[in-house]
């Protein structure tokens, strides 16, 4: 399959975050750099690299932590002396959970070692506390956790919360599959049959009114972009929290990683200084600069949203005017700047 940019962001982005994961595991595949990414591999191949990846981002004491509370939910009083001894003598698995990932590849391999430490760091503390566990229950709700991360990115689409173990990965390839019509294009490759655009297909999909025409679907996707747009969030740099992040985007492979890689949100003046240098670069090399969009998104479940920030030529060459003023007000005078940063709930100044 070769994945062409489009020029949609949001399809553009996927292509991007699939390179980065299949750099991750130094997956072999073919690109020139800048448009498009090859891959031989399945979209289902691709499904569980994109859930390892994001299940190792995540780290193992994540995990530890929420299968703590998932068999402690319906045990209050239980839940109350556990959290009273891991305060006195806290709980953690010490494994690097990237090394394995990487090693591994699989997630059932991942998920059975994973679940053999948690068992271990947690035996003696629910004892205590009167709460038996065993290996297979842990393995379980450990596929739902790792599995069920693919519902940040895109909502509901592993919706099935009955799947236990691994049908929860199983029930996910499904969806890549289900109502594909075979007399349907996809919109996006131009190449498989498809299934109509919907917000669990697709990131930040288009409201009902622009996907459809004369009340028929008119953007359709298939299970190799629907797979990649789940790699959309391996392109973001978030701010601090799994909520907010930032993403400076240009159809342009090659661009995006030199605008984005490494950066880290601390403040406006990393987002402006990688702008002005990634400008003042080419200028250098080519005499020209190029646009730039700069989008936010706030991936609250309940209430997302995105902005756009267009850097046109003529709103970089003022930066670029005013870079030495920019950088003194960034260092110099950094002191007299207020402002306010989003939180998970309101702001902080």
């Amino acid at each position: 399959m070769r994945y062409v940019l489009t020029g949609n962001f949001q399809y553009d982005l996927g292509i991007y975050g699939l390179k980065k994961i299949f750099d991750f595991f130094d997956e072999e595949y073919k690109t020139d750099g800048k448009f498009y990414v090859e891959t031989d591999k399945k979209p289902e191949e691709i499904l569980e690299l994109i859930v390892l990846k994001l299940t190792s981002d995540k780290g193992a004491n994540y995990f530890l932590s929420k299968l703590a509370d998932t068999i402690l939910k319906d045990k209050k009083e239980a839940k109350k002396e556990y959290e009273k001894l891991i305060k006195e003598n806290p709980v953690y698995v010490e494994l690097d959970l990237e090394k394995l990932v990487k090693k591994e590849k699989s997630l059932d391999k991942v998920i059975e070692f994973l679940a053999e430490e948690i068992f271990k760091a947690l035996e003696k503390v629910f004892k205590q506390v009167s709460v038996q566990i065993n290996k297979g229950e842990i393995e379980e709700i450990l596929w739902n956790k790792a599995v069920n991360l693919l519902n940040n990115i895109l909502l509901n689409f592993q919706a099935n919360m009955s799947a236990k173990g691994k049908s929860v990965l199983e029930k996910a390839v499904q969806k890549l599959y289900k109502d594909i019509d075979e007399n349907t294009i996809c919109s996006f490759c131009e190449q498989n049959p498809a299934k109509r655009i919907t917000r669990d297909t697709f990131f930040f999909a288009p409201a009902q009114f622009n996907a459809f025409w004369f009340n028929e679907p008119s953007i359709f996707i298939c299970p190799y972009c629907l797979v990649s747009n789940l790699a959309i969030t391996q392109s973001f740099a978030f701010l601090g929290n799994e909520v907010d992040a930032v993403v400076i985007y240009r159809p342009n492979l090659e661009d995006m990683r030199n605008l984005n890689e490494g950066l880290k949100i601390t403040d406006i003046r990393e987002l402006a200084k990688k702008v002005i240098d990634y400008e003042k670069l080419l200028l250098k090399q080519e005499a020209t600069t190029k646009d730039l969009q700069i989008i936010e998104f706030h991936l609250d479940p309940q209430n997302p949203h995105l902005e756009f920030y267009m850097l046109t030529d003529e709103i970089i060459d003022n930066l670029l005017k005013i870079s030495n003023e920019l950088e003194k007000l960034y260092t110099t005078y950094k002191d007299s700047l207020w402002g306010q940063v989003k939180e998970k709930k309101g702001y902080k100044s």
